[in-house]
């Protein structure tokens, strides 16, 4: 059942309006007439002594007061104020003194934000009012508000001595009592400044001046942290604690330190009470601040009474405030500190902070300013370590190297910085100098004995490294030097190893111009060539064409062909098979390049591997046949179903021209080998290359010992058994990619061994196509 809302009449309307107008006549002339309720509340509890008193209106209201029956606590239901209450946060004292006056009137009647008239007058600075709130007997002086706030605390935090001190008279006001944020009265008077305050509140007997705040801040740290001499002594009588920690570890000491109150700083170790040294939470000691602020006098005053010259905060500190004194002042210019902890005895050569740099490192790393040089210089005159090393064991010179700083590294180096220094991970001066193409400081660091084949930790030498960055240059020079084109890595890898996995198509021809061997293997086998097919990059070709091995197997029993074949590089597989490479090799599996396709459904590459075979071709008509009558079936009657080819050259044939001769008897043999009836006699072709002369070829075959000498550049052998009458044929070879060739064969026959000799430029690297055998 709901509560009937009070309604009001026409004469309770006119008489709310004139109270709150302050219309006296016509207040008086309602309170005459019969039927006025003047007891009356609207729906919020308000009365007409209530809005009289919110506006102030001292006639109104004592007409009202003067004709009795009225409520004066009536009390605002929304705001939870009184009319006493309304009077004081509106100012108006003299309806506050005619309330007052009222014995039925409580002053400690508090509105919904627990203030009370007290509280409300006070906050505002309204002394008149205050005053005149204090001298009724029945007031609470001490009511909180709900955030915990007395009126001492307002009174002291607008400094208003009168109501603080008028406070403080009365026994029920503690002068401890603080906020929510953990202010006391002392601390707010010690924080603004208020000196008279502060002393009337010291002049209370059971006052703890060491009550703090939140953040764990006492009165005594805001006297320190301002400098404020008189407020320190004044504190430090009523033994207020000069030692305590806040909640970040520091003592009013480090604060005093930091602010460079050299004064202050006095008093507190004359107090024999602080302990110099006490460190924050991440180990930032007094004398740490004031170096790093560049107070000197404090930083005098604090080494002489034992301060600690080494102390640094932690490793770990996320706000990078590390080193030591030293360090600090150093790293900020702070020359007069520097001299002086030097001279003191700090350690110039201090690891500090996480990365653990020497401040002379440090200043290379992050200050190359003018004042950053100066310090240097400094340094350098009190002796600093040049070779002091970091956490990750770099010295100055590593990081010049580095950066390319050429001034600085001459420099260092004349004061006699390590060239061949190696950090933790095996790296010199000289690794990441070329590494980072620093073409000066490489120069001048071969120039200083560097050691062009220090090997990292990896096994990597400069040369490795070089050969990354496709620097031509640098390599150049550390060729000069006698470093090993060939020197391998822990790997077992080689600089042209790095520099065709890389792609660097200049500098791997560079490297070869320069010696370096195509066939060397890494730890897993694998020649430049497996590492250019792996890449799928254009340098396998080139390697190709420089005689690369073709048949080479890596660690898997695979060649070049395998990978390309199992990668989908259908153009690499073609350029392979047409150089020479056999599609019937196995890996250490048994599986050859067309299963490897296959398994990784590679259907391009899978095609063309498959169309591989041997094909015969008329040589009149230029059609191709498999089987067919074409006029030279007479290859099915060959009378011989084994071949073993033995190539040796004392020359620099090709090792794609060998391939070529190889896989084309290979090919021939299978070929015949498959329809050669079992009743014949196995023949067994022996084919040598025995010389290689210049513009002179001799072929010897051990079966006859026929010999053929023919005067050309380059010279392309095939030679076919056949047990029939004497058979010219011609032979046309494409050579290369576009060039064609056709030549006429001379034949030799004796005892059945047909010898077809074929003359071919110079400039082709291996026979591709054969009329009449076709590859």
């Amino acid at each position: 059942m709901t509560e009937e809302k009070p309604v009001p009449g026409k004469l309770e309307v006119a008489l709310f309006l004139a109270a709150s107008k302050g219309y006296d006549s016509i207040v008086k002339l309602l309170l005459s007439t019969p039927g006025v309720r003047l007891d009356f509340k609207d729906e919020d509890g308000r009365n007409a002594v209530s809005l009289a008193a919110e506006g102030g209106h001292e006639s109104v209201l004592q007409i009202l007061l003067e004709t009795g029956g009225v409520d004066v606590n009536a009390v605002d239901a929304k705001t939870g104020r009184s009319p006493l209450c309304w009077a004081v946060k509106n100012g108006h004292a003299g309806v506050v003194g005619k309330l007052l006056a009222l014995e039925g009137v409580d002053p400690n009647i508090p509105d919904k934000n627990g203030e009370t008239p007290l509280y409300a007058a006070v906050k505002s600075g309204n002394e008149g009012i205050a005053g005149q709130l204090l001298a009724r007997a029945d007031l609470n002086a001490n009511t909180p508000d709900a955030a915990g706030q007395t009126p001492l605390y307002w009174a002291v935090k607008h400094g208003s001595e009168a109501i603080a001190g008028a406070l403080l008279g009365r026994a029920e006001v503690d002068p401890n009592a603080a906020g929510a944020d953990g202010q006391t009265p002392l601390y707010l008077a010690v924080k603004n400044g208020h000196e008279g305050i502060m002393n009337r509140l010291l002049a209370r007997g059971e006052l703890d001046p060491d009550i703090p705040d939140v953040n764990g801040l006492t009165p005594f740290y805001w006297a320190v942290e301002q400098g404020n001499q008189p407020f320190v002594v004044q504190l430090l009588k009523v033994n207020a604690d000069p030692d305590v920690k806040d909640n970040h570890g520091r003592t009013p000491l480090l604060w005093a330190a930091e602010k460079g109150h050299e004064e202050v700083v006095r008093l507190l170790i004359g107090s024999r009470r602080v302990n110099v040294n006490a460190a924050d939470a991440v180990g930032r000691t007094p004398l740490w601040w004031a170096a790093r602020n560049g107070h000197l006098p404090v930083v005098r005053l604090l080494v002489r009474h034992g301060a600690d010259r080494e102390a640094q905060p932690s490793p770990n500190d996320k706000k990078g405030t590390h080193g030591t004194p030293l360090y600090q002042a150093g790293r900020r210019g702070h020359t007069d500190i520097v001299k002086y902890l030097i001279k003191k005895g700090a350690d110039i050569d201090s690891p500090c902070g996480e990365s653990g740099l020497p401040l002379l490192l440090a200043l290379v790393v992050h200050d190359r300013t003018k004042r950053g040089m100066k310090m240097l210089n400094l340094l350098l005159e009190k002796g600093a370590n040049v070779n002091a090393r970091d956490t990750k064991g770099r010295t100055t010179l590593h990081i010049l190297a580095t950066d390319g700083d050429v001034d600085l590294t001459a420099l260092f180096l004349q004061r006699g910085a390590q060239v061949n220094a190696a950090a933790k991970d095996g790296t010199t001066p000289l690794h990441l100098a070329v590494l980072h193409e620093r073409e000066q400081i490489v120069e001048m660091l071969l120039a200083n004995g560097a050691d062009a084949e220090a090997a990292d930790n990896a096994g990597d030498t400069p040369l490795h490294l070089a050969v990354l960055g496709g620097h031509r240059r640098l390599v150049g020079l550390l060729l000069e030097k006698d470093s090993d084109i060939n020197v391998t890595n822990n790997s077992g890898e080689t600089p042209l190893h790095k520099a065709v996995e890389r792609g660097h198509r200049k500098m791997v021809e560079f490297l070869l111009k320069n010696g370096a061997d195509l066939e060397m293997q890494d730890d897993y086998k694998r020649t430049p060539l497996h590492r250019a097919v792996k890449a799928k990059n254009h340098v396998m070709r080139l390697l190709v064409n420089k005689g690369a091995n073709i048949y080479a197997k890596d660690i898997l029993g695979q060649t070049a062909l395998h990978i390309a074949a199992e990668r989908g590089l259908r153009d690499d597989v073609q350029f392979l098979l047409a150089h020479g490479a056999e599609a019937e090799l196995k890996d250490n599996k048994g599986r050859t390049a067309l299963d490897l396709a296959v398994k990784a459904g590679e259907v391009e590459v899978e095609e063309l591997l498959n169309e591989m075979s041997l094909v015969v071709v008329d040589a009149s008509s230029g059609s191709e046949e498999s089987g067919a009558d074409n006029g030279f079936n007479w290859l099915s009657d060959l009378p011989f179903s084994r071949v073993r080819v033995n190539m040796e050259s004392e020359d620099s044939l090709s090792n794609c021209f060998l391939a070529s001769m190889r896989r084309f008897l290979v090919r021939l043999w299978m070929h015949r080998a498959m329809q050669a009836p079992t009743k014949k006699e196995p023949m067994i072709l022996e084919v040598t290359m025995a010389a290689m002369v210049p513009r002179w070829f001799h072929f010897c075959s051990s079966a006859d010992s026929v010999v053929v000498e023919v005067e050309v550049e380059l010279v392309v052998v095939a030679a076919v058994v056949v047990a029939n009458d004497e058979k010219v044929v011609e032979v046309v070879l494409l050579v290369g990619d576009v060039l064609e060739v056709v030549v006429e064969a001379e034949v030799v026959m004796a005892s059945g061994l047909l010898l077809v000799v074929a003359a071919v430029d110079a400039s082709c690297n291996c026979m591709r196509n054969c009329r009449g055998i076709a590859l």
